[in-house]
Formats: structure tokens, C-alpha cells, sequence
């Protein structure tokens, strides 16, 4: 009998060591790389971090974050595209100094580390809030050091923020991440939505269920979306003067890189279906039902996608910067195509299909919408319900005319249709001349 326990305990006391070892390498590296990050921190300028150690031992490490941030606008060095002069940069400027306190919590499993962290909002900046926030939330992570892949997420929990004006009902909120390879990312949301109102304003707003989820995928430098999809259960807006509704919305969307000979191109295909869209206003009532709309935007210059996102610094009026880079999108030339779209509209069905392409340009070259007659080329046709133009009086009065002069023609059951062709600066609907 003992002979039969010593071979039992024999292979434990060989592998029990080679665990604990590994366990204590793998916590070893955690620590190197918390100690690398603090110190790559510690050269931004106008940013200080402070660890604090609360318990760490062989499986876990316990311990609070100190960061203190005395120019928020230093915090654009970590992310080079939004450098410069630019909308964010200079309201950053404007901000004061932040001060947060993240507790982190860290579980080391041989070859795994598994945290958690929160911000302490009892401390720093957000302690001294007139209104305290009180946001159950947890960010987490899991790194697997085998394998190289990373799991991160956020997880928010139901909140609400009462004020005398202003009310916010905010439900749980699920964030997940997958870093699959440095070259990878697929990411997932799914919000259950909100409810807020602003009685000085008369206003109030609703989400109800948006899931979104997608890949993101690194092409020579350039992160491009293979797939995204995106719904929407309904979204609801009132103001005063206005009302918007959107129900049961399904977009997807994808993003991806062609070889047009030497040159590279990005193509950009949607492909969205909307139940219901209803807006109103003081002017005007619309109502769109069963939208499916099929859009593509092809041969669009990689370069110039680049410079758009690197340059511009999401800075719309830095128009330099945007034509330098619009310019080497245009001079090459894109196509937009409609494929397909469908919708009601009041109620009344209306199709729309074609495309339209563009003659290499540049931007100096368009002034007014006469200078790009010559730079369109289009063959766009539409079809509408006979009862739809009777629902809008300007153009009840004009329907008719258009009719006898070929513009529009009239099938035996009543549609209305057109089909407009734009060539060498000549516009044309239903082969007749149109003048403009």
C-alpha cells in the first residue's frame, strides 16, 4: 500500500513545483510590465502616477492607482492622430486638472493574469462634485500568456442622476473586447438603453436595446472593418419644436481594401433596414416605413482615407488639412451606388436604384454646383406611388406638367418613374433635356 502512495504523490511533488514556479513567473512579469507602464507615464509631461501595494502575494496583487493629470491636454501625446490644433485639443486646454484613485484587483494563475479595476468615485475630482456620482461599474481583463490573447470589457450596472432640471436613467451597459493577435480586435456592445429629460428645455429622450458588434483588422498600418452590425430596438427625441423615432433598426457595414493595379483602394459597403422613422416639425410631418437601403462607395483612395484620419484631428475647420486629403480621394475618382433603395414614405412606397460616379478632380476645381456638371456621371432611376405627390401640395401642382413634358411618365397602373442620366455635363430625365 505505502509502495502505490509513493507513485501517486511521486508525479504531484514533480508538478506542483513546476506550477508554482511558473505561477511566480508570471506574476514576476505582471510586475514588470505595471513597473515599465509607470515609468513611460512618469516622461509625459503635466502627468504623475503613484502605485500603492495593498496586498500582493504569489496569487493575487491588490492596489490603488493614483493619477494626476495637471494638464489634461497632455493626455493627446498617447494618441499622435489627435495632435495639433484641432476641437479636442483645444477644449482639453480649457479642462482643469483631474485626480483619480483606480482601485485594481489582479489574480495570477499559471500563465493567466485575471483583474478587475473601478474608479474610486469617493475620491479625487469626483469627490468634490456638487452632485455625487454613484456609477456601479468594473472594468476587466484576462491575459493569457501562452497563447498571447486578450480579453478585456467593461461592465456597467444600472445608475441614475436626479437633478432639479435634468434627469438621467441609465441602464446596464456590457463592453467586451478580443485581441486575438496584434493585427486583430472583435468587439461587442450591448446597452439596454436610457431615459432622460431636461425640464428647462421641455425635452426628454429614450434608447432602448443597441447591440453592436464587429472586427477591426490592420492592413499595412491602416485599420480597416471586415464586418459591423449595428441594432437598434427604437430611439426616441422630443423637443418643442420637433420629434424624432426610430424603431427596429439593423445596419451592417463593411470595410475593406481592393488592388486597382499599383494602386490601393478601400471600399465601403452598408446595408441598413429601418421598421419605422417618424419626424415632425413645426413645417413638416414625415413618416418612413420598411427602409431598406443598399449603399456602396467604391475605388476610394487609401492615402487619402489616411490623411482624413491622421491629419484632420477631427477638426472641421482646419479645411486644409480636409482638402489635402479629399484631394487625394477625388483625383483618383470614387463611385457611389444605391442598390438596393427601397422605403415607404407616408405610407406610399417609393424605389430608387443606380449609381453615380466622379471624373478625377480637385477640390479647387469645384466654386458652385454648375462646376460639377462635368465631373458627375449618373444614371439614377425612381419610381413612386401615384398618391405620394398628392400628399405635398407643391408638388401635386407640379407632377402634371412634368408628365406632358416627358420628364416623368405614368404606367397603366398608375407609378410614377423617371430616369435620370447625367453625361458630359448633360442632365437628362427620361432621355428629355433637363436645363440648368
Amino acid at each position: 500500500m505505502h509502495k502505490y502512495k509513493k507513485w501517486i504523490f511521486f508525479p504531484a511533488g514533480i508538478i506542483l513545483p513546476f506550477v508554482l514556479i511558473i505561477t511566480w513567473f508570471t506574476g514576476h512579469r505582471l510586475d514588470n510590465q505595471i513597473a515599465t507602464w509607470l515609468t513611460q507615464t512618469s516622461h509625459i509631461h503635466g502627468v504623475a502616477t503613484s502605485w500603492f501595494d495593498q496586498e500582493k502575494n504569489l496569487l493575487t496583487r491588490k492596489a490603488t492607482l493614483h493619477i494626476l493629470i495637471s494638464e489634461p491636454v497632455q493626455l493627446l501625446s498617447l494618441i499622435p492622430s489627435l495632435n495639433g490644433d484641432n476641437q479636442i485639443h483645444r477644449w482639453l486646454q480649457q479642462q482643469t486638472s483631474l485626480d483619480l484613485y483606480i482601485v485594481i484587483d489582479h489574480s495570477v494563475l499559471p500563465g493567466v493574469v485575471r483583474g478587475n479595476a473601478h474608479l474610486d468615485l469617493k475620491r479625487g475630482s469626483f469627490a468634490e462634485l456638487s452632485e455625487k456620482l454613484n456609477i456601479p461599474h468594473d472594468l476587466y481583463w484576462n491575459i493569457n500568456g501562452f497563447t498571447g490573447d486578450i480579453t478585456a470589457g467593461l461592465e456597467m450596472k444600472e445608475w441614475n442622476w436626479l437633478r432639479d432640471e435634468q434627469t438621467w436613467l441609465v441602464a446596464p451597459l456590457h463592453i467586451n473586447t478580443e485581441f486575438t493577435d496584434s493585427e486583430q480586435i472583435n468587439f461587442s456592445v450591448l446597452w439596454q438603453g436610457f431615459q432622460w429629460r431636461n425640464n428647462n428645455q421641455q425635452a426628454q429622450g429614450s434608447l432602448a436595446d443597441l447591440s453592436l458588434e464587429g472586427k477591426l483588422l490592420v492592413t499595412d498600418g491602416l485599420w480597416l472593418m471586415p464586418q459591423t452590425k449595428l441594432e437598434l430596438k427604437e430611439l426616441e427625441i422630443r423637443q418643442p419644436k420637433r420629434q424624432l423615432m426610430i424603431k427596429q433598426g439593423h445596419w451592417v457595414m463593411r470595410i475593406g481594401e481592393n488592388r486597382d493595379g499599383l494602386l490601393s483602394v478601400v471600399d465601403v459597403r452598408s446595408q441598413s433596414d429601418i421598421r419605422s422613422l417618424a419626424y415632425s416639425s413645426q413645417q413638416s410631418d414625415y413618416q418612413l416605413n420598411d427602409l431598406k437601403a443598399g449603399l456602396t462607395l467604391s475605388g476610394v483612395n487609401r492615402q487619402g482615407i489616411e490623411s482624413l484620419l491622421m491629419n484632420s484631428g477631427m477638426d472641421a475647420t482646419d479645411t486644409a488639412k480636409w482638402k489635402a486629403g479629399l484631394n487625394l480621394i477625388t483625383r483618383n475618382g470614387v463611385q457611389f451606388r444605391l442598390d438596393p433603395f427601397d422605403l415607404q414614405l407616408n405610407r406610399q412606397p417609393v424605389k430608387v436604384h443606380g449609381e453615380v460616379t466622379s471624373r478625377p478632380f480637385d477640390i479647387s476645381q469645384i466654386h458652385q454646383v454648375e462646376s460639377m456638371r462635368s465631373l458627375l456621371q449618373g444614371d439614377v432611376s425612381i419610381e413612386i406611388a401615384p398618391t405620394l405627390p398628392q400628399q405635398f401640395s407643391y408638388a401635386a401642382n407640379l407632377v402634371p406638367d412634368l408628365i406632358s413634358d416627358g420628364y416623368l411618365e405614368q404606367s397603366n397602373s398608375g407609378y410614377i418613374s423617371t430616369k435620370i442620366r447625367m453625361v458630359n455635363g448633360k442632365l437628362s430625365a427620361n432621355g428629355v433635356a433637363v436645363p440648368y
